[in-house]
């Protein structure tokens, strides 16, 4: 039997409305200790795992290992119904009841049966494990993360860029239009901005998980970034023991499908560099053609006016011959007649 009192708008109900994009369903282990959450998404790049201490909560009552799947959407709709109302989440072998207790004392309940949660379960890495690996971590504000989230959400398209060094950490994405670059260096003041390297690393990640990240970590006024070659970790602490951890795998672009895109390169460059020689070889023949063609057209303009010229000095002199015969000057008819010869011909 769980007992779990609810209030609209705390840190668990926060958490189930940050992760709606992320998951539908949710699985949660609750035991004498506390409630532990786990949603995967669908892609199984992000995870979302967080662990709330019983102390945490007021009136928090679990006598046994429970292991459920809870249906986060149908859950967070119940929950926003009760403004003022005193929530209570109660666990049975077979269902999930939600009862509203209003101010005056009536009483509404929701029932939900419980779903099949495999597929959110992810086994986790021993955390001193896990966080060895990690080659750089950055301690920042939370209001800091989420604003470089929100900016590289509104001006990029689909992914960003992650960079540690050991003097910043680079956000960047591509935009249609432009790119955003954001810089964030160390601080005299390392108790709100430190970073720890072991060595430089650079992360590709999907912005809508980021964005989503960005939601969770209002709870807290820090947040924690691991970075490894595996993926993405963002913590925030909860209380004194509790805490939330969102993990996301980087893109990963295939060694095959870079060779693959290499190649298409280099076989267009080398089409290109072929194609070049040919088109000014067709180029120049079709200059050479044109050359000739004219050479042609100008003999043949040059031959019609030769021949012009011999029919006109031929009528010409047949005139002289019929005015000599007509009895009068041939000599200066002749010589006119030669003048006006060379007249046309010029």
């Amino acid at each position: 039997m769980l007992e779990l009192p609810l209030v609209k708008g705390d840190p668990f109900h926060h958490v189930l409305e940050a992760i709606l994009d992320l998951s539908d369903v949710a699985h949660v282990v609750c035991t004498r200790r506390g409630l532990n959450l786990q949603a995967v998404d669908t892609k199984r790049a992000a995870i979302v795992s967080l662990l709330f201490p019983a102390e945490d909560f007021k009136g928090y009552t679990c006598d046994e290992y429970i292991s459920m799947g809870i249906p986060i959407r149908d859950l967070v709709k119940a929950i926003r119904c009760g403004d003022k109302d005193t929530i209570t989440l109660k666990v049975g072998e077979e269902n999930i009841t939600i009862s509203f207790v209003s101010p005056e004392k009536s009483t509404v309940d929701y029932e939900f049966r419980l779903v099949d949660a495999e597929l959110a379960r992810f086994e986790l890495p021993d955390w001193q494990d896990l966080e060895s690996k990690y080659q750089a971590s950055v301690k920042m504000p939370s209001v800091e993360f989420r604003r470089i989230c929100k900016y590289l959400s509104n001006f990029g398209e689909e992914d960003g860029v992650i960079s540690v060094t050991d003097e910043d950490l680079t956000f960047f994405a591509k935009g249609t239009n432009g790119d955003v670059y954001m810089y964030k260096q160390p601080e005299e003041d390392t108790t709100t901005f430190k970073i720890d390297m072991q060595e430089p690393i650079t992360l590709t990640l999907d912005l809508k998980y980021l964005n989503t990240f960005a939601k969770v970590f209002t709870l807290s006024d820090q947040v924690k970034l691991c970075l490894s070659k595996t993926h993405l970790m963002v913590e925030c602490k909860i209380g004194q023991k509790g805490h939330i951890r969102c993990f996301l795998a980087p893109k990963v672009e295939t060694e095959f499908q870079g060779e693959e895109e290499e190649k298409e390169t280099q076989e267009d460059i080398n089409a290109n560099k072929e194609k070049a020689p040919k088109m000014e070889t067709e180029l120049q023949g079709e200059e050479e053609k044109d050359t000739q063609k004219e050479g042609r057209c100008q003999c043949k303009q040059e031959k019609e006016e030769k021949e012009t010229r011999k029919e006109t000095k031929v009528l010409f002199e047949m005139e002289s011959i019929k005015l000599m015969t007509s009895g009068g000057q041939p000599k200066t008819s002749l010589v006119s007649m030669e003048v006006c010869v060379v007249r046309v011909c010029l």
